[in-house]
């Protein structure tokens, strides 16, 4: 431990010095952007050499190597993804300037194509469809027709759009569910664009007037846009933190896929995009195949020579899932369905017609669900080395300080600038940990049998007039809190037998043990919904978070 306080006073300067200096920079140039990311890959990739070289036992048929070789291959996959995301974030394309002048062009040859705006729905209730529908008719356009798609089967919804002069189509059965009820209205609509709205968007009247002149560029056939969000995600209401962290998804729609523009690979997801009917036709439609057709659909699309464009402009919002189970069942069918792509024929291994690139891609997606497994290994890591005595891996404190504390600081700090203070140490996470024991089953299921599962849709328009406990959520919390604590008081108190002896690899044990403790408490926290009702729902949340301002929020939390 001696030997090593010279490299820890060293990373402890230098750590310092970045908490002091990073506020400073100018993190927009890509030149800064990029010494953060290398900076941050250099740490991660020094780790796990050192992870793999140092730490693992010797190899053989023991439930220390079999156990320490799961731990270290979910480690590698979320770094590694990790890496993947810095470099992605180095550069981000701002077509701002491009929607104008194409505008302008588009405005000046006064040729304005026939679109189709689908509002597909299947539960929603009239106070958030009428939004849509009313916002929809206010689009500046001339050749528009507007069609509300109910899987619902619900008469009175005819009824409604009949009275406002829009279209109303229904199928029988849901067969393909969202892919297959846009499918439906594709066979009976002609407009050479489609505009899709999901039913609790609301689309600002300039949308078609920003997106409609990229597709003057043959080769694009489809233009993104992000789907921001009026209302707070369960993890920022229920912890009271809609002023001081954004709601979890501004990182995807303000930097992921502005980042992944850059490399002319960002993705359809869902609504707020403008498409080319030709386009859809020459792969099929919208494909049915798996239950996230966007993600699969934007890299069909690719491989039949087309590209998805992505302009970063607020034209609509909508409606965050308004429970914590609307929340996880929400991600878990995003999960499901990404995994599935890894099986279909136009997936990242099999799909003709991508570049090594594309798969790379198209993989990252993948891979940051398979990430999951570390922060779930983490969360019950702990409890296994108290009752086992095997730890995660072998490691001395003064290694972990040289090693592992710098690499997780360095991360934090730089991500929280490189995406403009959108991702806020802890409570970022907390996205990943509320639902992780319904997360990991299903990402389990979507690599042993992926397909063949029930679609269920997220529920929007919820309210709730008293607090509600989600026992569902809390009971493998719980479970896990009772495991480590006994654990620990058995081996560290008097009281217990302590059949543990003191090793080196009880201090990272026990830091472990400490820091999932801080995590589940606030998922406990989470887990208790505040009464909600019409008037929270369009309250809008901060684009930008602030790491002091967060952690006091969740003191004050804490303490109420």
């Amino acid at each position: 431990m001696i030997d090593l306080f010279p490299g820890f006073l060293g990373y402890l300067i230098f750590l310092v010095a970045v908490l002091i200096i990073a506020p400073m920079l100018p993190w927009k140039a890509p030149f800064v952007r990029a010494i953060g990311a290398f900076i941050v890959v250099y740490f991660n990739l020094r780790y796990e050499l050192w992870r793999f070289s140092d730490t693992l036992p010797a190899a053989g048929f023991t439930l220390q190597f079999f156990w320490s070789g799961i731990v270290f291959i979910a480690e590698l996959v979320a770094v590694l993804q990790l890496s993947f995301q810095m470099l992605l974030f180095i550069r981000l394309s701002d077509r701002t300037e491009e929607a104008n002048q194409r505008e302008a062009q588009l405005m000046a040859s006064g040729v304005f194509p026939t679109v189709d705006v689908f509002i597909p729905t299947v539960n929603e209730g009239w106070e958030i469809l009428e939004r849509s529908i009313y916002a929809a008719q206010q689009l500046r356009w001339k050749n528009l027709e507007i069609y509300v798609l109910d899987d619902g089967d619900r008469p009175w919804l005819r009824q409604r759009c009949e009275a406002g002069g829009v279209g109303y189509i229904r199928r029988d059965g849901n067969k393909g569910y969202k892919a297959g009820n846009v499918n439906n209205a594709l066979a009976q609509t002609s407009g050479e664009f489609i505009l899709s709205i999901d039913a609790d968007f609301v689309v600002y009247p300039h949308f078609l007037e920003r997106t409609v002149g990229f597709m003057r560029d043959q080769k694009i056939a489809l233009v993104q846009t992000p789907g921001n969000l009026t209302n707070a995600d369960p993890i920022q209401y229920n912890l009271k933190g809609e002023d001081a962290w954004p709601e979890e998804q501004r990182v995807f729609t303000d930097i992921v896929q502005p980042g992944r523009d850059t490399w002319d690979n960002a993705f359809c997801y869902g609504g707020s995009f403008l498409v080319r009917r030709s386009a859809l036709d020459k792969i099929g439609g919208i494909p049915e195949d798996s239950i996230t057709e966007d993600l699969y659909s934007s890299y069909l699309l690719r491989a039949a020579g087309y590209t998805v464009r992505y302009l970063n402009e607020t034209l609509s919002e909508g409606l965050a899932a308004e429970s914590l189970a609307g929340f996880i069942r929400q991600r878990s069918r995003w999960a499901m369905g990404t995994l599935q792509c890894l099986y279909l024929p136009g997936g990242p291994l099999r799909a003709r017609g991508l570049s090594l690139l594309d798969r790379l891609f198209f993989l990252d997606p993948i891979l940051f669900y398979l990430s999951y497994f570390w922060p779930f290994l983490i969360l019950t890591a702990p409890g296994i080395y108290w009752w086992t005595g095997i730890p995660p891996f072998n490691a001395e404190v003064g290694h972990l300080i040289t090693m592992m504390v710098p690499r997780m600081a360095l991360s934090m700090i730089v991500l929280y600038w490189l995406t403009g203070r959108r991702v806020v140490p802890i409570v970022s996470e907390l996205g990943r940990i509320v639902g992780i024991f319904y997360f990991i089953p299903t990402i389990v299921r979507g690599l042993i049998h992926p397909f063949g599962h029930r679609f269920r849709v997220t529920l929007k328009g919820e309210t709730r007039d008293k607090y509600v406990f989600q026992w569902q959520a809390v009971r493998g919390f719980l479970a896990l809190l009772t495991l480590t604590i006994l654990g620990m008081l058995v081996n560290l108190t008097p009281y217990g037998p302590r059949w543990l002896v003191w090793d080196t690899n009880t201090p990272q044990v026990l830091a472990f043990s400490i820091f999932d403790f801080w995590l589940i408490f606030l998922a406990l926290i989470v887990c208790v919904e505040r009464p909600s009702d019409d008037s929270t729902r369009f309250r809008h949340a901060v684009t930008q978070g602030g790491f002091l301002k967060s952690m006091y929020v969740l003191a004050r939390r804490i303490l109420s």
